[in-house]
């Protein structure tokens, strides 16, 4: 069933909120316009202000109060003007159909893929699995925001409209579960006990996915041996982070990226597409080779500070409303997470479920430098993963032993690590870990992790 205490959502376009009796002129205005008429899902055959707001004090309300039929507005996210309606109808234990139409003054801004957004999120945070939708096949524009939207095309056939007529549809679902098989078998090298007699490459690689490498420097070039993230869209790369050591010579980060991305679009013209080094944060273990694509083709590098920040994802609200990273047939969402550093981002990739959570999240020491910013960074980051599906979270680095020990700081050689991967679960025990300190200095130990809040 849904769960109305989700609501509203909203991202930096819209937000979406219940229909109310405000919304009553502008919603009749909307059903008269001739392609809304031919092609929204509009059980009735005429809407009127009055008839809109009856609507929203009784099958509204019920159906909200019930969890099985949720006939949402599409506001605009500054405003709160009514710019469509979103349905979310056919409830079942794991599944529902959306259905959306919006008013003539709101196209061409984004409005229909953002609210197709929240609704997903929405229906992850009641509990389902999937979302189905239908459209007729002339209304091209519909099916291109449900592709981009996530929804994939399953079929065509005769069906039954919400009005009651019998029309060719196109069908398509989005499952709300990460689908993507993850490949974690992997022992990370961690170091030596005599890091200039080390055989083991500057920088171990590994294909998590078909199409995201997890790369990690070796403990013996530098103690901290960062983890950092290649994810490859039909467009352009995403390197998260850029390791610890400047020098190629000792880090050869660059050569080793042109040569993953190189062997993933074989056969294309080397470095045709474009790569996007970006950060989770700007302490110079994340971003010290970021000079080695200085140079390089169609690349970007995103500046480390909190202005060159919100400048290139276009935060406006900071650090209120995540963005959105498109590589082309793969988005990613940017959620600021402040606290560790003052303009430290997560990373959710859609497709694997992964929530790369940087220096915030991981088998280690946690260090805090704002206390208020980090406590609404975890609460954000849970109420992240309470809204989608996480496959695992996955920070920066490892600094306890299997057991739970700490390494001491500096080491270079973590003979028993735990896997880096931790479960969703994790960020609840942190947000429980944060509310216990109740930012208090000093050294706190958990199981997962240790939290640090010194002056």
């Amino acid at each position: 069933m849904l769960d109305i205490t989700r609501l509203p959502l909203q991202d930096g376009t819209v937000r979406l909120r219940p229909l109310t009796r405000a919304d009553a002129a502008a919603y009749a205005e909307g059903t008269t316009d001739p392609a809304v008429r031919a092609r929204a899902h509009l059980p009735e055959a005429e809407y009127t202000p009055e008839s809109v707001a009856a609507m929203a004090d009784g099958v509204v309300r019920e159906g909200l109060q019930r969890g099985d039929l949720a006939v949402l507005t599409i506001a605009d996210a500054g405003t709160d003007e009514f710019a469509g309606s979103l349905v979310i109808f056919d409830v079942s234990q794991d599944e529902a159909e959306v259905g959306f139409w919006l008013h003539p003054r709101s196209r061409g801004r984004g409005v229909a893929g953002s609210a197709l957004q929240l609704s997903a999120r929405f229906a992850t945070a009641s509990g389902l699995h999937a979302l189905t939708a239908r459209t007729v096949p002339d209304n091209t524009a519909a099916q291109a925001v449900l592709s981009r939207s996530g929804f994939v095309e399953t079929g065509r056939g005769r069906g039954t409209t919400p009005s009651g007529q019998d029309v060719e549809m196109v069908h398509y679902r989005r499952d709300l579960r990460a689908t993507t098989t993850l490949d974690w078998s992997v022992t990370w090298h961690a170091g030596h006990p005599s890091p200039a007699h080390d055989p083991a490459p500057k920088i171990q690689t590994h294909w998590v996915a078909d199409d995201l490498v997890v790369l990690r420097q070796n403990k013996s070039v530098h103690f901290e041996a960062p983890f950092m993230f290649l994810i490859l869209g039909r467009s352009r790369a995403l390197l998260i982070d850029t390791g610890a050591t400047a020098d190629p010579e000792d880090f050869p980060l660059r050569q080793v990226v042109d040569e993953l991305i190189d062997s993933w679009w074989s056969g294309d013209v080397p470095h045709a597409h474009e790569l996007l080094v970006a950060h989770t944060h700007g302490h110079g273990d994340h971003r010290a080779a970021d000079g080695q694509f200085a140079d390089r083709p169609r690349t970007t590098v995103v500046g480390h500070s909190l202005p060159e920040v919100l400048a290139h994802y276009g935060f406006g609200d900071w650090p209120a409303t995540p963005r959105q990273l498109d590589l082309g047939e793969r988005v990613l969402d940017v959620i600021p997470a402040p606290g560790h550093h003052p303009s430290a981002t997560a990373f959710y990739d859609r497709r694997t479920g992964l929530l790369l959570t940087g220096d915030s999240l991981y088998p280690g020491r946690l260090y805090v430098e704002d206390w208020e910013a980090f406590v609404a960074s975890v609460d954000r980051l849970v109420t992240w993963s309470q809204e989608h599906p996480i496959s695992y979270a996955v920070g920066c680095h490892i600094e306890l032993s299997a057991a739970g020990q700490e390494y001491p700081m500096g080491t270079t050689h973590h003979p028993d690590e735990p896997p880096l991967q931790m479960p969703a679960s994790a960020l609840t025990e942190l947000q429980t870990a944060v509310r216990e300190i109740d930012g208090q200095q000093g050294r706190h130990a958990f199981d997962r992790f240790r939290v640090w809040h010194l002056l």
